[in-house]
């Protein structure tokens, strides 16, 4: 089965006759190519979605995949976040089959978007619009706690607007995508300090401090990025290095790079031509998904059948009802208040507006709303 991402099509073909699986092509091209996310247009079964994330979790990679079951949440999702596969990101689509593949691979396409190198480039999944996709009016709050629960991202309608809700199964996605974009930016500016030297990088302090300064840059990318956040403390008892020097520098820059001192490295590792250690410790700077306040409310009204229950000043007091109901209300808050058909002239100013506006002025008025 193919998917038209252009067209939002499904075409029906046969399977293939060779009996490499997901996992084995991952591995085979792993070593050939450099890419990091996985996305595949076929629809899996969950023990072998299991066993390509437990693949891509040795690797350098991310996996996106799909269900078109939001009942495979308690299941697929459970057992991947029960299992730390942090790197197999999990999202939840229940409309359709065509619906899912194209949410899935949009929300791939999102998560693998910011350039790290340029200044406030880092992003989150949570309440990302997918173009083209529809929130899933399969989605409720059972579903929806039950993705919170185990870390499976769905997409839904908060106030008409569809959008991810975004989860963590042991971490989020930009998670994995910042530290897989470390990882590999480390490794390239270490090659490129030894590749592009005419000479030779002297096993002295002189040239740890030149290899420590190209580790320094990556990590000034992900400061300016908004990846690593400064100001911060460090939670964690595994320091390294100076403790004082290791909080100071991880308040003040956000993170901090150790190594060794070469006088102290052992004699083998020195005729193996081999560098120290270098240690870098990064504070992430994170994500805010959800905001509180503690305003002071008197009441909390629901209009029943919307703004007709509004003209008409019938009000349901919901000031007293729990938190798990209001935050039911939420997700399907037609079930409870209803719906109306009436719609309200267009608005340009107050002074040329219809009767309606000023009614609902002076409604609000009169119940300090």
């Amino acid at each position: 089965t193919y998917l038209s991402a252009e067209a939002g099509v499904v075409t029906q073909g046969a399977n293939s006759s060779a009996t490499e699986t997901l996992a084995e092509a991952i591995a085979r091209i792993d070593a050939k190519l450099s890419f990091g996310g996985i996305l595949t247009t076929q629809d899996l079964e969950n023990a072998e979605i299991i066993k390509t994330a437990q693949a891509v979790q040795a690797l350098d990679h991310i996996f996106f995949v799909d269900t078109n079951s939001l009942d495979n949440i308690e299941t697929l999702g459970a057992e991947i976040k029960e299992a730390s596969l942090v790197k197999t990101r999990l999202v939840a689509y229940g409309e359709s089959f065509e619906g899912a593949k194209q949410f899935v691979a949009g929300y791939a396409s999102i998560a693998l978007s910011p350039n790290f190198k340029a200044s406030n480039t880092a992003n989150t999944m949570n309440l990302k619009s997918i173009a083209g996709v529809t929130g899933d009016d399969c989605l409720d709050q059972v579903y929806y706690n039950k993705a919170k629960q185990y870390g499976v991202d769905v997409y839904g309608n908060t106030g008409g607007l569809s959008c991810v809700y975004s989860f963590d199964n042991g971490k989020y996605t930009d998670e994995v995508v910042g530290h897989l974009w470390l990882k590999k930016q480390f490794e390239v500016a270490v090659f490129n300090v030894l590749r592009q030297t005419n000479t030779k990088i002297a096993q002295t302090e002189t040239g740890m401090t030149a290899l420590k300064m190209a580790v320094d840059k990556v990590c000034a990318m992900g400061v300016n990025s908004g990846l690593i956040g400064v100001g911060l403390k460090w939670n964690g008892a595994d320091r390294f290095g100076d403790p004082e020097d290791f909080d100071r520098n991880i308040t003040d820059r956000g993170y901090y790079i150790y190594s060794l001192p070469i006088a102290e490295q052992d004699q083998a590792e020195r005729e193996a031509r081999i560098a120290p250690v270098i240690q870098t410790a990064i504070k992430r700077a994170g994500a805010i998904h959800e905001a509180k306040n503690n305003p002071n409310i008197e009441k909390i009204y629901g209009a029943i059948n919307g703004v007709a229950g509004v003209l008409s000043e019938n009000f349901y007091d919901f000031t007293n009802e729990s938190e798990e109901d209001l935050e039911l209300l939420k997700v399907t808050p037609g079930a409870a208040l209803g719906s109306v058909r009436y719609y309200l002239p267009d608005f340009t100013s107050l002074v040329s507006a219809s009767n309606d506006y000023h009614l609902l002025v002076s409604i609000f008025k009169k119940y300090n709303i």
